[in-house]
């Protein structure tokens, strides 16, 4: 099926199907444009807020509102619900719709336009019309941020680029993650509910299953490591928790809480969830242990859920923990892990392998 990329913009959501062949050498194919009903929609924390007069302000008193809890974990988990939903609250007053406010910019500014044609505008017309060209141009660059975010293409620089681009890219981006039918058995399902149910039984039976090994390994007895890792074990310090905070990766995926790495709440309480964390006193830690699986498909024609490859979004706080850890480890790893091994660790290049074989 051939269509031009505004009628690709106008319908995202579109479905394009093979029908069966049945007696004929020929496949119809089903064009749906129907939408469907949007889910419930989860909180995502936009890159662009931060910019924006007021952000700070409605942060500082979210995160200050209520009772304060004393166990760290449900604290922080607290907070950052009143913090979303006061977030969305504002945003929704201070930004609103953006692609609406552009059409109606656009309406406008094309009425006024056609208006001079045949009179002079009058003063306070003139100044709507350079007052709407202004906001315009602030709307277009907000829309380009959020469809940047959207799409998630890290090779992609620079501003430059058509939002056009951007839409279609996500929209290609959602459809081909989106899942409509799965063959399960010798059925072929199609409904959410036993879509949902087959995957979540799927899942199950891979996740969390051990087998029985008829020997074990004393890997103290392997290799005796040149340097002491006593200091793996030591408390955790300020100045390590907010250096791994700026080696967290940006505009990822966000996890079951929403926010991503450029929103950090305050210092004192992530750092008693550390301090907790390091007493190993896990009472309340599955709050913040929490996860969301998304299934991407491995092949164009996935069909069976062995075709998708589970992805866990997991929460921002336990993020950095494993950042903080791995840190930690990855100093060591040169003496810890063999020379053998001239991949993946600092200082050593997969390329050494050739001048070995050599």
């Amino acid at each position: 099926m051939l269509c031009t990329s505004g009628w690709e913009i106008t319908h995202p959501n579109c479905l394009l199907q093979c029908l069966s062949s049945a007696a004929s050498n020929h496949c119809p194919l089903l064009v749906d444009c129907v939408s469907r009903p949007p889910g419930a929609r989860r909180f995502h924390f936009e890159r662009f807020w931060p910019k924006l007069d007021g952000f700070h302000h409605v942060v500082s008193e979210a995160w200050n509102f209520g009772h304060l809890d004393p166990d760290p974990y449900r604290r922080i988990v607290a907070r950052l619900k009143v913090t979303a939903r006061r977030l969305q609250s504002w945003s929704a007053r201070t930004i609103g719709n953006v692609s609406l406010q552009l059409k109606v910019a656009r309406e406008i500014i094309a009425r006024l336009d056609a208006a001079q044609d045949f009179r002079p505008l009058s003063h306070d017309e003139a100044w709507l019309r350079r007052k709407l060209k202004c906001s315009y141009l602030g709307l277009a660059s907000l829309e380009r941020s959020i469809a940047r975010q959207r799409v998630r293409l890290a090779w992609l620089r620079g501003d430059d680029v058509a939002v056009s681009y951007l839409k279609i890219h996500a929209s290609h981006r959602k459809q081909r993650t989106a899942i409509t039918s799965l063959q399960v058995g010798g059925l072929i399902v199609t409904s959410h509910d036993a879509m949902a149910e087959a995957a979540f039984h799927h899942i199950s039976g891979v996740l969390g299953t051990t087998e029985a090994r008829e020997f074990s390994i004393d890997q103290s007895l392997l290799r005796q490591y040149a340097s002491p890792l006593d200091d793996l074990d030591e408390p955790f310090s300020e100045e390590e928790i907010w250096r791994a905070v700026k080696c967290l990766p940006s505009s990822k995926a966000p996890g079951p809480d929403g926010f991503t790495a450029e929103f950090l709440p305050a210092k004192q309480d992530i750092y008693d969830a550390f301090n907790k964390f390091y007493t190993a006193n896990g009472r309340g830690f599955q709050k913040l242990n929490q996860a969301l699986l998304t299934l991407l498909p491995e092949r164009a024609d996935a069909a069976v859920l062995s075709d998708y490859r589970p992805i866990s979004l997991i929460h921002l706080i336990a993020k950095l923990f494993a950042k903080v850890l791995s840190l930690r480890l990855a100093p060591k790893l040169g003496a810890m892990v063999s020379t053998n091994q001239s991949a993946f660790i600092v200082g050593r290049c997969i390329h050494d392998n050739f001048l070995l074989v050599q």
